[in-house]
């Protein structure tokens, strides 16, 4: 749920047989013909404050986990929301061979011994309880099939992201299975990144984030309005993606929207209590309304002389 949470996913949609491990952390307030809305409580506001070191940093890509324990780190001084987890990880694989490597444990090598796809399949055992994810990182990978102590829980394309395991007990037996697409590497690593949350930390995080919230007054399809308060070396984090169509007003006066971590709506504001007016208007909306009405236009002129026309070719 950390994601869910500092990136403020409040509602969660699902449909009958999707994988969603983290529901029952949530309160479901919809369920009709298949279809499942969850609501998140603890998910973080629109927009908060946050320290302004965040501004400067260049988002690493691969480590989803080491990512937002930096993003945790930056944007409040707070500790680890996620946790490593080194689990003596074993390997086989079928039209490859696979071994675990030397120096790094947690680096699987492998080659194809075929002409057809290879599959890889990685296990190992969970040591203590909790909340676990996992980040796969290798070329070539098109699905990944992740099984329970015997049990297959769920079968998805691969991507580079944490992928969630649920929570697991201590001596869980994991094993994910990598199916490769038909444009794989005949050789190469997979790496393995094994991670669990920190409750506490995460509940502490959120808490203290949500205390410095924009406090919203007034919403609509396309804009909302609320009350902020901002504090020394903080700037106005949303967790709205960037898009040039925002505009935003603070204290009457507009301001400059920035790009923050290489994704959301960030805007710098000075130490103090502030009203904030955030509106959105697609890029091209005027210039696209204007080009129609024109055409509009256009169409009726021609309309009209067409009519002209034929009345004075009747006459």
């Amino acid at each position: 749920p950390a994601s869910d949470d500092i990136m403020g996913v409040r509602y969660i949609y699902t449909c009958d047989g999707d994988y969603y491990p983290k529901k029952y952390m949530y309160s479901k307030i919809y369920d009709r013909e298949g279809v499942q809305i969850y609501e998140n409580e603890d998910a973080l506001p629109i927009a908060y404050a946050a320290n302004d070191t965040l501004l400067d940093w260049d988002v690493e890509a691969y480590h989803a986990a080491d990512n937002l324990n930096k993003y945790v780190r930056m944007s409040a001084d707070m500790e680890p929301v996620f946790v490593d987890e080194y689990p003596s990880l074993t390997t086989d694989g079928k039209d490859c061979s696979s071994w675990i490597g030397d120096d790094d444990k947690h680096v699987i090598s492998y080659r194809a011994s075929g002409n057809t796809p290879p599959i890889l399949n990685i296990y190992f055992t969970v040591k203590g309880s909790g909340d676990y994810f996992v980040n796969l990182r290798g070329n070539g990978i098109e699905n990944v099939t992740y099984s329970l102590n015997g049990q297959q829980i769920t079968s998805d394309r691969y991507q580079l992201q944490l992928f969630d395991l649920g929570n697991l007990a201590d001596g869980d037996e994991v094993m994910l299975s990598l199916k490769f697409a038909s444009y794989y590497s005949p050789s190469g690593t997979i790496s393995v990144d094994v991670s669990r949350t920190i409750p506490e930390n995460l509940q502490a995080y959120t808490q203290k984030m949500a205390q410095g919230g924009l406090v919203v007054s007034k919403w609509t399809d396309n804009s909302l309005t609320g009350s902020v308060n901002i504090g020394s070396n903080q700037f106005l984090m949303t967790t709205i993606p960037y898009d040039e169509g925002w505009s935003v007003w603070v204290d009457g006066q507009k301001m400059e929207t920035e790009k923050v971590v290489g994704a959301f709506l960030g805007v710098e504001l000075p130490e103090g209590q502030h009203e904030v007016v955030m509106k959105f208007m697609p890029q091209g909306f005027w210039p696209g309304l204007l080009a129609s009405a024109f055409s509009f236009l256009i169409f009726i002129m021609t309309w009209v002389i067409y009519c002209r026309h034929k009345r004075e070719k009747e006459a």
